[in-house]
């Protein structure tokens, strides 16, 4: 038996099939964009607003602290 054939009967972790009903396969990646949209909305709210979520309560913290 040579290298050739005993390398195309192993098989790797990636070259496995994977069998999933395609209902499923839609409702993980409904799921998947449902997540990211908001998350996307928020980055790129905070990239052009420039958000700086803590600064405001530090220095209203700062002033209740008389500091």
């Amino acid at each position: 038996m040579s290298s050739t054939e005993l390398k195309s009967k192993t098989q790797s972790t990636w070259n496995k099939m994977v069998h999933a009903p395609f209902k499923k396969v839609v409702a993980f990646d409904l799921l998947c964009m449902a997540m990211g949209m908001p998350i996307g909305a928020g980055i790129l709210a905070a990239l052009l607003y420039g958000a700086k979520p803590l600064e405001e309560p530090i220095q209203m913290a700062m002033k209740v602290l008389g500091g």
